[in-house]
């Protein structure tokens, strides 16, 4: 019996499987923050350790916030954007767009060598699948063809 008889199929954590995931984020993140204070000012970032606790503190009172980044990032940004913005309306509205470009600006990966050609092999003796925390879409990435499932935390 040969590996592909004994192997149905094979899933993938994307971020740093299929791209360096680090200069992604912090691209993302600066883009946002420029978007953000272009509109409201200047603001006070903090540091790694504040986030921690911040993240913390949210995780706390709500426990989805631990699994999905998404929302975590949506409430981090809305929280940063009512240190400037009083009105509930338009602050909500500026996070939303911030979180959306925060989420094309992910999506703008550089596959390390030889991944495509790789993953297009294996999608023909295999049924590949990914996982996700949500912002990683296969979609937009341009990778969706090659991928049977999608498992999203």
């Amino acid at each position: 019996m040969n590996m592909s008889e004994k192997i149905k199929a094979i899933t993938f954590d994307l971020d740093d499987t299929f791209w360096d995931v680090k200069p992604v984020l912090i691209n993302a993140e600066m883009k946002t923050r420029k978007f953000i204070e272009d509109r409201v000012g200047k603001l006070e970032w903090g540091s790694w350790e504040d986030f921690k606790q911040i993240r913390k503190k949210l995780i706390d009172e709500d426990a989805t916030y631990e699994f999905d980044v998404g929302k975590l990032r949506k409430k981090l940004l809305l929280m940063k954007i009512q240190e400037r913005v009083s009105d509930p309306e338009t602050a909500i509205e500026l996070s939303e767009d911030a979180f959306q470009l925060f989420f094309k600006e992910r999506n703008k990966v550089e596959f390390f060598p030889s991944v495509l050609d790789e993953i297009e092999k294996l999608s023909q003796i295999y049924e590949l699948g990914c996982l996700t925390n949500g912002n990683a879409d296969i979609e937009i990435i341009g990778v969706s063809q090659f991928f049977k499932f999608n498992i999203s935390s």
